[in-house]
């Protein structure tokens, strides 16, 4: 999840030119051409309700060109060649669910059901493989303002809402459960869980946390990187320094604080728990009380 600056394409000539090019009679001409001003007004309409699902209104459009329009995506003509610097320009952090993938487009109001901004730009955001596990899904209840969050317009991106909590299984530490906590509050709470629930956990946010826990039970400098592998850790508050460190750092690379290494850093750093077995943890290896395993 991360707020992005919106796309400085010009969608409106864009979508002139795309129009006005009679070598895509096998797609959208001479269709998009005599839908040119109603495809213009839903860009606009876009624009105005700033891309929330909630207050977007569809506009019928013919098969021919539902059809076209969509086809010109998958294969974009000249006028679509943005479309691949889009798709990579946010390699650090999935804008969606926050991982560190990326090299997908996710149609935010989805083609299918929106096909009028199926190449609209602000419409299109950079994402990872959560574009296909979201599938279509939107709206939730619309009574409490259940809808995917927007990351080009949605400024509440910017503030750390997810964490996490950590459930050992027993007391050594050697296997957790754990699961995602929403700590954002204000009125875009209801929205903010929702797309929580259908985007980033459905992301497989939690298998990908539970793995990290193994690499940090085995040694902990392989994940927590602000940790010396040669210095004792005296006690928790120097654990916590370390730990706020590189959760700034973190936070620096993706530029977002939801990323899932900071959701992972975030969770131990509220776990007094937690702390003290990585404490303890590291500072044995240090000593040459515990030898990780290789694998």
């Amino acid at each position: 999840m991360k707020k992005l600056h919106l796309p400085h394409y010009l969608d409106f000539t864009i979508i002139n030119e795309l129009a006005n090019n009679s070598d895509l009679d096998k797609t959208t001409y001479p269709h998009l051409l005599n839908d040119l001003a109603l495809i213009q007004s839903q860009y606009r309409h876009y624009i105005n309700n700033n891309g929330n699902a909630l207050n977007i209104n569809v506009h019928p459009i013919s098969d021919d060109l539902k059809t076209g329009i969509i086809k010109n995506y998958k294969s974009p003509p000249k006028e679509l060649n943005h479309l691949e610097d889009l798709r990579n320009s946010s390699p650090d952090s999935c804008p969606m669910c926050g991982s560190s993938h990326a090299g997908t487009l996710d149609h935010l109001l989805p083609k299918e059901d929106y096909p009028e901004w199926a190449v609209f730009s602000w419409n299109l955001i950079p994402a990872c493989e959560c574009n296909t596990k979201r599938g279509q899904t939107l709206i939730g209840n619309r009574a409490n303002n259940e809808r995917i969050l927007h990351p080009y317009f949605d400024s509440v991106l910017t503030n750390r809402n997810i964490s996490c909590t950590i459930t050992p299984r027993d007391p050594s530490f050697r296997i957790v459960d754990i699961s995602i906590d929403c700590i954002a509050t204000g009125t875009d709470l209801n929205a903010i869980q929702f797309h929580i629930e259908e985007v980033v956990k459905k992301a497989g946010i939690v298998n990908w946390l539970e793995k990290q826990w193994i690499k940090i039970y085995q040694e902990p400098v392989t994940v927590i990187q602000t940790l010396d592998e040669d210095t004792i850790i005296t006690n928790v508050p120097e654990l916590d320094r370390l730990l706020d460190k590189f959760l700034q750092r973190l936070e620096k690379r993706h530029k977002t604080p939801n990323n899932w290494e900071s959701i992972l850093i975030h969770g131990i750093m509220r776990d007094q728990n937690a702390k003290q077995f990585i404490l303890q943890r590291h500072n044995d290896i240090v000593n040459g009380i515990f030898v990780p395993e290789d694998n």
